[in-house]
């Protein structure tokens, strides 16, 4: 009896230690951290849902990996990759109520409105954003200008040494670092 209460006191130890790391990861961790450690298709790209789910998709729109992101996660990524202050306040506008932790599951890996998405995206030409905010940014750091450059796969991100391809709620693809 004695050796129970020992071994029952590691177990809720070890499920507090769990929930602290979930917490941790729930509020400390960078947004783009989170984000490149998606599981990713070559061939497909990564949406960041307005309901505040990060989902990686393959190229037939698939949920192959996603993860839930907090309201200031979201903005704080509206902040970090708009890159003029029309796609800064369309991203807010669009994450202002978003909470990825109170998405069911079934929504999660069922994202809506992404058939239409995936059907359009060869249309989506490849080519340098050169709008004067964007071409600022590229020759600020060299680690935003991934930002820049529209896509339509996590591959052609790759080539030009960014991390993938992501979609936010302003309609077009960029890769980011």
């Amino acid at each position: 009896m004695k050796l129970l209460r020992p071994t029952i006191s590691l177990g809720l130890f070890g499920i507090a230690v769990q929930c602290a790391a979930v917490t941790n990861t729930k509020s400390q961790e960078s947004t783009l951290d989170i984000i490149r450690r998606l599981k990713q298709d070559p061939e497909g790209f990564t949406d960041i849902g307005a309901d505040g789910i990060a989902r990686s998709l393959d190229r037939q729109g698939n949920v192959i990996d996603f993860r839930r992101l907090t309201n200031a996660q979201l903005l704080k990524l509206a902040q970090t990759t708009s890159v003029d202050a029309e796609e800064l306040e369309h991203n807010i506008a669009a994450w202002q109520d978003a909470d990825g932790w109170k998405v069911p599951l079934t929504q999660a890996l069922n994202p809506p409105n992404k058939a239409e998405d995936i059907n359009n995206h060869e249309s989506m030409a490849k080519s340098i954003d050169t709008r004067p905010a964007a071409m600022a940014a590229m020759q600020l750091r060299a680690d935003i200008w991934c930002y820049a450059i529209t896509c339509t796969t996590n591959i052609e991100c790759r080539r030009i040494h960014c991390t993938g391809c992501s979609t936010r709620p302003y309609q077009r693809r960029y890769c980011y670092p």
